[in-house]
């Protein structure tokens, strides 16, 4: 996957686009291998942007069997600092302010507008033969826990998706999402597995640009989170600008049912496949997807388990009934690391991953997602699920965020009505009402991959 043939004559086709830059499979391998020429196995953190730097960077680290920590660039510099001192790294990459930011670490080589440290006093962080990359916890806003990859993971899951999706090397992916998102960086994985083309962009789907450009290069797949989704559902695209196009993917939390059920008329209006996905990180990143050819049927769902996995109910072991549920296959992670001590580690999880999802699974292997275990809450006895409470009001018109814990619900809504959402939550739930509290905020903040940032909302609101 990440092996360069000179003989090869896809090697030669174009692969990165950003601008009026372009680089070749060739062309990008090989400014990988520049920029760690000479380096030895060792762990280095990626300071990722949208640009070319940052993809041959995690290429070159791949090649050369040195370990990527991909991370935001415009991620806080305490949580920067602190992911430096929790992982020692041996190097850093990113933009040319990091000599400044980080006096310990010295140039070793630059490239274009960024720039290679190495430690001056040397790291003492062992790797494990098998780790290959290692990627931050879904909104770990200042948590140094990252989900550890080997080479097979990623190669796994890359292969169960460009197969279900049917990739080929015609394909035109645009960079909707960030690589140091699981879910953006599977969509990089894909691109190469099948020497597909990988257009580089800082535009949103409510840019005009955007589609402008998604014309010019002929995009063929287009990859978003939920967010993604309600903004061009609002836009009604169509007229053309989804000419060239073949493919839509959602994954990344839930998204409203009406919401799902326009975009799929959308697509199909104009010959679009539209395909809902379900996965988390510790996956690399892909549990199930739903092929369009069952979308009114199993709509609701999320399909059923990608070819190398099997989903089972982890309260009794079936393949169908109601509770946690438990992935295995090849594409699950070898476990989590809170510092450097722990890149010795081996799998931990050896291929089965308790999703901390409550789900359905009906008599066909169809899933659907009931909630997160997490994400519970008792109010007079009676357990509610967070997620469900969202996806009910939502229905309703009420795009809110619930959190809470034992007999206390608050509800954060962007929306004036609070007083209205009161009402109808203890109505809907048989509440009392001085167990749910409604407040308004003029945004709901979202964490990096795009998600409602609960854990930012509980230290806020909660008691």
């Amino acid at each position: 996957m990440f092996s360069l043939d000179t003989e090869d004559p896809r090697d030669a086709r174009p692969f990165l686009k950003k601008g009026g830059a372009s680089y070749s499979y060739t062309q990008a391998f090989s400014h990988g291998d520049s920029i760690f020429s000479g380096c030895s196995r060792a762990l280095c953190i990626i300071f990722c942007k949208k640009d070319l730097a940052t993809v041959a960077a995690y290429i070159g680290c791949l090649r050369a069997n040195i370990v990527p920590l991909l991370i935001d660039a415009d991620a806080k510099h305490h949580w920067k600092t602190r992911l430096v001192e929790k992982y020692d790294p041996q190097y850093l990459f990113g933009g040319l302010d990091l000599a400044d930011l980080f006096p310990d670490y010295e140039k070793k080589t630059d490239f274009h507008d960024s720039v290679l440290l190495a430690s001056q006093a040397g790291s003492k962080t062992i790797l494990h033969p098998n780790l290959a990359v290692l990627l931050p916890t879904s909104g770990s806003t200042g948590d140094p826990k990252c989900v550890r990859f080997s080479k097979k993971n990623i190669e796994a899951c890359t292969r169960s998706i460009c197969e279900y999706l049917s990739l080929e090397e015609h394909s035109v992916s645009i960079s909707l999402l960030p690589v140091h998102y699981s879910y953006g960086l599977s969509v990089l994985h894909n691109c190469i597995y099948k020497r597909a083309r990988y257009v580089i962009t800082e535009l949103s789907v409510i840019d005009r640009d955007f589609w402008r450009l998604v014309e010019t290069e002929k995009v063929t797949d287009i990859s978003g989170v939920p967010f993604t989704y309600e903004a061009m559902s609002r836009l009604k695209p169509g007229n053309g600008q989804l000419k060239t196009l073949r493919r839509m993917t959602q994954a990344g939390g839930f998204l409203r049912e009406d919401i799902t059920q326009r975009m799929r008329k959308i697509c199909v209006e104009n010959g679009v496949r539209y395909y809902t996905m379900y996965g988390q990180t510790e996956a690399s990143p892909r549990i199930a997807y739903l092929d369009p050819e069952h979308a009114e049927e199993k709509s609701g769902t999320v399909g059923v388990p990608i070819s190398c996995g099997e989903a089972i109910i982890a309260e009794t072991g079936g393949r169908s009934g109601r509770g946690e549920l438990l992935y295995r296959g090849p594409n699950v992670a070898l476990g989590y690391a809170l510092c450097a001590a722990d890149l010795q580690r081996g799998d931990d999880f050896n291929g089965s991953l308790m999703t901390g999802d409550i789900v359905e699974i009906d008599p066909d292997g169809f899933i659907t997602i009931l909630g997160r275990k997490k994400r519970m809450i008792k109010m007079s006895g009676i357990t509610f699920s967070l997620d469900q409470i969202e996806q009910e009001l939502a229905l309703q018109g009420f795009n809110c965020a619930a959190i809470g814990v034992d007999e206390e619900l608050t509800l954060v809504t962007e929306r004036a009505e609070v007083e209205l959402l009161r009402a109808l939550v203890t109505k809907e739930f048989g509440l009392r009402g001085r167990q749910v509290a409604a407040i308004q905020v003029p945004t709901l903040p979202k964490n990096g991959s795009g998600k409602i940032d609960y854990h930012l909302l509980s230290n806020e609101y909660l008691r």
